[in-house]
């Protein structure tokens, strides 16, 4: 079971209609495949539907929140979140970034909508090198999700619709346009998704074993990886770990070491 978190009922109507859906309730619709659940505007309300969801169903195989985002530009345009940060207290999440079919992009999680100035300031305030967009709702999701899912199975996809002057009927078309080729990529992961041979996943395991990787360091490096990959900056991570291995200090000997490198490539992912 694949389970859609939206905000709002029109985020959601194109979903529903292109992946056949049924309403079970209120705020729920599904099939034999997808459960979307209509969390609500807001970090709090998103949060709570988040942990409705892992109490009432436990563990889904994915997890994906669709919906619209405002950015400076770029409107129309779908993204994938490579990274998330929470505007109020600046910590980061890196949930999975899944294909090349949308590009990537930095997600900003504010309290309340943001305004054209606020957008552009925020844009501004860090070199980002990947475009930034803006929504309500994504890094709650991924706080109340990642206590009991790893970060590959949680996908963050937007449809830049306003750049802070939020129309409701122009942003309601844009979603509407773009459900089509989000529900046609959801439909695609019902299928046989095996990623041994990614080359991704491929350096993530060969980093695994020379960091001496818990399970859920493991985890955390995949994430960092994928991020870097999205941001076109992977050539970074392999300068840095060359130089390591030339250092003589990878392979690690023990968890110790291993969590110090972790927390530079890490650090990596926030410069």
């Amino acid at each position: 079971m694949i389970t859609i978190f939206c905000a709002l009922y029109p985020e959601a109507l194109g979903l529903i209609r292109h992946l056949g859906l049924s309403r079970e309730d209120d705020n729920i619709f599904s099939s034999s495949d997808f459960r979307l659940i209509l969390t609500g505007s807001g970090r709090d309300m998103a949060a709570a539907a988040a942990g409705y969801c892992l109490g009432k169903y436990g563990k889904d195989s994915l997890y994906v929140n669709y919906g619209s985002a405002a950015a400076a530009s770029f409107i129309g345009d779908t993204f994938f979140a490579g990274q998330i940060l929470e505007k109020s207290t600046g910590e980061a999440y890196y949930p999975d970034i899944a294909s090349d079919l949308f590009p990537h992009c930095a997600l900003i999680t504010s309290d309340r909508p943001c305004g054209s100035y606020q957008i552009l300031r925020s844009t501004f305030d860090r070199d980002f090198t990947v475009p930034v967009l803006f929504d309500m709702e994504a890094s709650s999701i991924f706080a109340v999700l990642k206590s009991q899912v790893s970060p590959e199975r949680i996908i963050f996809i937007k449809t830049v619709t306003d750049s802070g002057e939020f129309n409701y009927n122009n942003a309601r078309n844009l979603i509407l346009k773009a459900s089509e080729q989000v529900s046609s990529f959801l439909l695609s992961l019902c299928g046989d998704n095996n990623t041994n041979n990614d080359p991704i996943d491929l350096l993530s395991e060969q980093l695994s074993g020379e960091l001496s990787c818990s399970e859920s360091m493991k985890i955390q490096l995949l994430s960092y990886i994928r991020y870097l990959d999205s941001a076109s900056r992977l050539k970074e991570l392999i300068d840095l770990t060359a130089s390591l291995r030339n250092k003589g200090e990878l392979p690690v000997k023990g968890k110790r070491q291993g969590k110090k490198i972790l927390s530079l490539i890490l650090s990596l992912c926030i410069s």
